[in-house]
């Protein structure tokens, strides 16, 4: 595909409680970000974009409640090419990858809207035992192309790790195993969550390249992504934008988040709040600070800034208790209850109090 195709805007008729609005992107592609408090209609937004895709590819002349401008008027045919489609919905993160038993050839689905990474772990295993065959063979073009596909993708395990990251396959059982400094090696499927939302999102991501003719991280595409904080810890929300689009430079994305730290976290975006229906440059909240994101996006008063406090003391309370297990089954129940709530709020808390919050969740998650 020589040129780029994106979305420059979309039409919304109306999607629940919104109606008869837009949200322009631009003639140059940027990503979108939705946000807005929960109940404003963000991830209802993105469900719908979704099916408009369906419809798009499927040929389906149905009426949608909203309409996609692109860039390119030939967007069927040139999807047709080497261009990729993904929706990433936050149940996503429950499930883990199927773990491969020796060689096994893979008939991926070239079907646009159905998820793949469940055979991640096997594709890589593919790859390198493609990867030995090719030396044996002395297959010179297809040595370096591996090898430059596997170089790259440990960069981008690196950039979500530490330089320290490396990868070794273990022959005898075909199981991946993860080494950093410091640490006992590991397997994906016993990532954390936070490093596991990430690697879904990214193997997901690969896994569509790889249906493609070039099967080049610089593959053309769109990826919807709802709730892309979930479970990551704060540094990481600072970094999965930006990282995410450093990995897959063509592709556009389209994320919701209730996050300040996404929110400021990329330049070449468009930021719009679907609760008061207003768009703003992601350029602007770059160079905005936390406080003021939360003051201006997330508008807390002082009594309400006090019942956020009392809760998040009793629920950091409640969690040495837990840590120290001499939590009582009242105060497990009080402790499941304070967290759904603190959780549905936390992008109003404070950067302090936000901390202690994901600190609390953290200890607790260690503990498990």
């Amino acid at each position: 595909m020589n040129q780029d195709t994106f979305i420059i805007e979309i039409k919304i008729k109306k999607v629940r409680h919104l109606e008869d609005f837009s949200i322009s992107l631009g003639k140059e592609k940027k990503h979108l970000i939705l946000t807005g408090k929960n109940g404003s209609g963000k991830t209802s937004v993105l469900e719908n974009i979704h099916q408009k895709f369906i419809h798009l590819y499927k040929n389906n002349t149905a009426e949608s409640f909203l309409n996609i401008v692109f860039n390119d008027r030939d967007f069927r045919d040139k999807t047709k090419e080497d261009f990729i489609y993904a929706y990433l919905i936050d149940k996503r993160r429950d499930k883990k990858m199927l773990e491969p038993k020796g060689a096994k050839k893979l008939e991926l689905s070239k079907d646009k809207l159905e998820k793949l990474n469940d055979n991640f772990l096997q594709y890589l295993v593919n790859l390198k035992i493609d990867l030995l065959f090719a030396k044996v063979e002395n297959e010179t073009e297809n040595i370096q192309a591996l090898e430059k596909w596997f170089c790259d993708f440990e960069n981008m395990m690196k950039q979500i790790f530490d330089d320290s990251f490396k990868i070794t396959l273990d022959r005898t059982d075909y199981t991946f195993w993860i080494e950093r400094d410091n640490r006992e090696p590991f397997t994906f499927n016993t990532l954390s969550a936070g490093y596991w939302a990430i690697i879904d999102i990214v193997s997901e991501i690969i896994m569509k390249i790889s249906t493609t003719t070039s099967k080049s991280f610089d593959c053309h595409g769109i990826v919807l992504i709802d709730e892309l904080e979930t479970h990551l810890h704060v540094e990481l929300q600072k970094d999965i934008f930006p990282m995410l689009t450093r990995f897959f430079p063509n592709i556009q994305f389209i994320v919701t988040t209730h996050s300040p730290f996404v929110l400021s976290s990329l330049e070449n975006s468009v930021i719009y709040d679907l609760e008061r229906k207003e768009q703003v440059s992601g350029e602007r909240l770059y160079i905005a600070s936390y406080k003021d994101i939360v003051k201006n996006y997330f508008e807390v008063d002082n009594e309400a800034s006090q019942i956020l406090e009392d809760m998040l003391s009793k629920y950091e309370n409640l969690t040495n208790l837990f840590v120290d297990n001499i939590l009582s089954i009242e105060n497990e129940r009080e402790l499941v209850n304070l967290e759904l709530k603190l959780d549905e709020v936390a992008s109003m808390m404070t950067e302090n109090n936000y901390l202690r919050f994901k600190e609390a969740q953290d200890r607790i998650s260690e503990d498990d």
